[in-house]
């Protein structure tokens, strides 16, 4: 058997060791200028969800003023027992909960109606009225203030 030259030719493919390291330094670029814009995405989610989150319960804290006739406040909390008026800010967590004597204060007479838990992922989350707040049996609140 003779071997002829040309007679038996292989396609190789695949990537060269240049063309992969060319590759992984294209894909590095990317990624660490994308990283930076991700970060600031992931942070106005965060805030967005915790704004929709309080807005959710002081609807809840309305609706439920509404129904029951009675007065239904908000406070801040970090276990949903008892309202803390030492917290620096609303981002430890808050109660609602129904407030037969509208004082704001979470007494062992007041029913919990939903506890909202911690929101660390966001700088802060205060308001400019005090620590407490609250709507009346007819669904009028207490103060007028803006959470910031």
């Amino acid at each position: 058997m003779e071997w002829k030259s040309g007679a038996s030719r292989f396609n190789i493919t695949g990537t060269t060791l240049p063309e992969l390291l060319i590759a992984v330094a294209v894909l590095t670029t990317l990624v660490s200028v994308s990283a930076p814009s991700m970060r600031s995405l992931l942070a106005d989610r965060n805030v967005a969800s915790t704004t929709q989150e309080l807005f959710r319960s002081l609807m809840l804290a309305r609706s439920e003023a509404i129904k029951r006739v009675s007065p239904v406040s908000l406070c801040k909390s970090s276990s949903g027992t008892m309202c803390v008026n030492d917290l620096a800010d609303w981002r430890s967590g808050w109660v609602v909960f129904s407030d037969k004597n509208f004082d704001g204060v979470l007494n062992t007479d007041d029913q919990v109606i939903q506890f909202f838990d911690v929101y660390t992922d966001i700088d802060s989350l205060s308001w400019n009225q005090g620590t407490t707040l609250g709507f009346d049996g007819r669904g009028r609140a207490s103060k007028s203030g803006s959470f910031t």
